[in-house]
């Protein structure tokens, strides 16, 4: 599952939170932020997301180096900041929608897919005579 799927995912469960991965009443979680509703679609109530060594037994949704050390600049104010930090300040600063959030990270994705897909040897075509 993908980052931006597991936003979304996660954002159907229950209502939106800032400032926190969740906000808790009661010792019951109540709403949850952007990062918050991915770690709820993974079902799990830490941070899984990151590929880390001791997190083995859960599936990865970014790979370490993209989230934390990829440098995006944020879409609404050109805030330059790491991945996983935009994605609070939309979510915070913001106020998007985690849906909207979602969106902004499914272009991220798809131009990092880009970014890593293997170049295309050039093909020369040559006539005999």
């Amino acid at each position: 599952m993908k980052l931006s799927e597991a936003i979304r995912l996660g954002s159907t469960l229950m209502p939106q939170c800032a400032c926190q991965l969740h906000l808790y009443r009661d010792g019951v979680k109540k709403a949850s932020c952007a990062l918050g509703a991915a770690i709820d679609a993974m079902g799990s109530e830490y941070a899984h997301i990151f590929d880390k060594p001791h997190y083995k037994n859960f599936k990865v949704i970014a790979p370490k180096e993209w989230i934390f050390d990829t440098k995006v600049s944020c879409p609404g104010c050109a805030l330059e900041d790491s991945f996983y930090r935009i994605v609070a300040h939309l979510n915070d600063k913001h106020n998007l929608t985690r849906e909207s959030i979602a969106d902004w990270v499914e272009i991220c994705e798809m131009e990092d897919e880009i970014n890593r897909a293997p170049v295309q040897p050039e093909v020369a075509v040559v006539e005999l005579a």
